[in-house]
């Protein structure tokens, strides 16, 4: 049977003996507040952000290609270049943001007692048991019901849904663009801006090679 308790949906298993009209006892384990939601919210922004081995991984990457083509570089790109560059950068974030810190959505409780009621169309979840809205989805990872799941993604360990799909959309989209805007400035590089700084210091010293 599926009992409600502190906000939160149950499984229980009748004991064998139990008969029709008997009673029995239910220990529901108590749910505080989980420990993500306690942190200060910087470090829940950080966690968001760079809370899996692979997001640090490209974090790392973005990070060193600003070194090395701003910090480093010698001449100073054009106010276009860096505009665009900074701009991608922070909707980049922002998306990611938004698609870890929102909810991919749950059924109501009004729904969830509705359908057991027979008056929501539902079915039942073949894995947990679970009555599932049209279109969504148990995930075994969170144990929770997702509306409109579309997949559960390991780079960010978040479940896509109907509220955060949205952000997760954008935030590739933008990793896209990214990505093309820092393969164009290293190949510009590679085919303007090292030969031209060769060329000037064999201009100012023609010895050197």
């Amino acid at each position: 049977i599926q009992l409600l308790a502190e906000g939160r949906h149950h499984f229980v298993t009748v004991p064998a003996r139990a008969s029709a009209g008997s009673e029995f006892e239910v220990a529901v384990p108590h749910h505080g507040p989980s420990a993500q939601r306690s942190w200060p919210r910087c470090a829940r922004l950080v966690c968001a952000a760079a809370g899996t081995p692979w997001l640090c991984g490209i974090w790392a990457l973005v990070l060193l290609n600003y070194v090395l083509h701003v910090v480093l570089r010698p001449e100073r790109w054009s106010a276009c270049a860096l505009v665009v560059a900074h701009a991608l950068i922070f909707l980049c974030v922002a998306s990611l943001l938004q698609f870890q810190l929102n909810r991919p959505g749950a059924p109501s409780d009004a729904w969830v007692r509705a359908a057991e009621a027979g008056t929501e169309e539902a079915e039942v979840c073949k894995r947990s048991g679970r009555l599932l809205p049209p279109r969504a989805g148990f995930v075994a990872r969170s144990g929770e019901v997702v509306l409109g799941l579309d997949h559960f993604c390991w780079w960010t360990r978040s479940a896509v849904g109907h509220r955060n799909r949205k952000f997760f959309v954008l935030f590739l989209a933008y990793a896209a663009r990214l990505t093309l805007c820092g393969l164009w400035l290293s190949l510009h590089d590679i085919v303007v801006g090292i030969p031209a700084r060769h060329a000037a210091t064999l201009a100012a010293d023609p010895h050197a090679r």
